[in-house]
């Protein structure tokens, strides 16, 4: 998902990737400001821009698993393989 504007997109429940790390769900600079993910799941690896357009805030690894626990979404997983 490369640079796909995803702000306020209702993905709650969503399953990113088919399963494993070997199958996440590649996201790069993704755009996610008030993106709803409650009870999304699976793996992801990659960016999301977090800000806004004006000031953009591009984050990964430990920072965005934390955003997708903040965001109720604490069953994504971060895949850091590239």
């Amino acid at each position: 998902m490369h640079e796909t504007d995803l702000r306020e997109s209702d993905l709650s429940g969503v399953w990113f990737g088919p399963g494993g790390t070997s199958g996440s769900t590649v996201f790069k600079e993704a755009k996610v400001l008030g993106c709803r993910m409650v009870g999304a799941g699976g793996w992801v690896k990659g960016t999301v821009d977090v800000g806004t357009e004006s000031e953009p805030h591009v984050i990964s690894g430990t920072e965005l698993a934390e955003w997708f626990q903040d965001n109720g979404a604490p069953g994504v997983k971060i895949s850091d393989e590239v």
